[in-house]
């Protein structure tokens, strides 16, 4: 069975923001400092 699968792995979330914050989450991905995802909610 994969891992992926098992839900064993997990991604690595850097950031949540909401949309009407995108403003920060592009701030965030554009520092270049981050490691995992950068997460957008509507």
């Amino acid at each position: 069975m994969h891992v992926a699968q098992t839900g064993s792995v997990r991604p690595r979330i850097a950031g949540r923001h909401s949309l009407a914050a995108i403003h920060k989450a592009q701030e965030q991905f554009l520092e270049g400092k981050h490691v995992g995802k950068i997460v957008v909610t509507p």
